[in-house]
């Protein structure tokens, strides 16, 4: 892009916001757009921004939050790259707790206690597993020492008459039917008592998405994104952040959710050319930006 071209497009977007007495924090506030990357957009200083994949989506951005149509505006000033044309640099990019989009462009490096706080989950998980292996192998210890007791009592009786052995395979056999029908009523109760997922419709703050699912929480689930074109996704489930890639159009991502989830958070990039499902069941974003998040949470049916 030319310098004058640069130039042209951030004095007209820089008109607009002030011809409607808006400051940047009030366009950072609507667009959820890093403030130096708005003030470099007005300054017409484009190489400022992290990439070509977000001169456009910025820009589109900035133009509806100050009342601009932004496709028209786009195809006027048409020197800007098209998404689909550039590979975006999404190594740095990132989400913050504040929702505000940040590429990171000079991102700090970790400190130790942030490093610290991400091994901590992992020695916990350690702990937990040894302490079910341990229980387990006592379970199992007793088992085996209760059921050697019970074969040398079985050993040590006596042998009783022909009919008290008839009288107590009868008593066996009606206890062993009635046992069977209790079970398969029993299993026909709990079949027609099972759970079933509710989705509840999302509530809208911002740039995000608040979704209700109604599920069973001791089972396991699986979260589907369905890209129709380019899209930056990123993922967390319970804390942990498990997918953070950009999905190609036409191509999904599945995302396993162990027993016991209860919180998602999603965020997207080019948010309108995806599409979430929940166990195979659509989950309504109401997207209508193309920065957008949801935060999903999972509580017992």
């Amino acid at each position: 892009m030319t310098e004058e071209r640069s130039r042209a497009i951030g004095e007209e977007l820089q008109a607009a916001r002030l011809d409607k007495g808006l400051s940047l924090d009030d366009i950072q506030a609507t667009t959820k757009i890093q403030k130096r990357y708005l003030a470099a957009i007005e300054n017409g200083q484009f190489d400022q921004l992290p990439g070509a994949f977000y001169e456009r989506a910025f820009t589109r951005q900035y133009a509806a939050a100050v009342g601009i149509d932004a496709d028209s505006f786009l195809k006027v000033h048409n020197e800007i790259p098209q998404a689909n044309e550039v590979e975006a640099d999404l190594s740095n990019a990132r989400v913050d707790t504040d929702n505000v989009t940040r590429a990171g462009m000079h991102r700090q490096e970790e400190s130790a206690i942030e490093k610290t706080r991400s091994i901590i989950p992992k020695i916990i998980v350690g702990i937990v597993i040894l302490a079910v292996i341990a229980a387990i192998w006592f379970v199992v210890s007793s088992f085996a020492g209760n059921a050697k007791q019970q074969i040398s009592n079985d050993d040590s009786k006596t042998t009783v008459t022909s009919s008290k052995v008839a009288s107590s395979t009868q008593s066996s056999e009606v206890k062993t039917s009635s046992s069977a029908e209790s079970s398969k009523a029993s299993s026909a109760k709990s079949s027609s008592e099972a759970p079933k997922t509710e989705i509840g419709q999302p509530t809208i703050a911002g740039n995000t998405s608040t979704i209700e699912i109604k599920t069973k929480l001791d089972t396991t689930h699986k979260l589907t994104l369905i890209a129709s074109g380019d899209v930056w996704s990123q993922a967390t489930v319970n804390g942990q952040q498990v997918v953070y890639q950009t999905i190609t159009g036409g191509s999904t991502q599945d995302v396993a959710l162990p027993a016991g989830t209860n919180s998602i958070v999603l965020n997207f990039g080019n948010a309108n050319n995806v599409k979430v499902q929940f166990d195979g069941k659509d989950v309504a974003l109401n997207n209508a930006s193309l920065v957008w998040g949801a935060n999903i949470n999972l509580v017992n049916n």
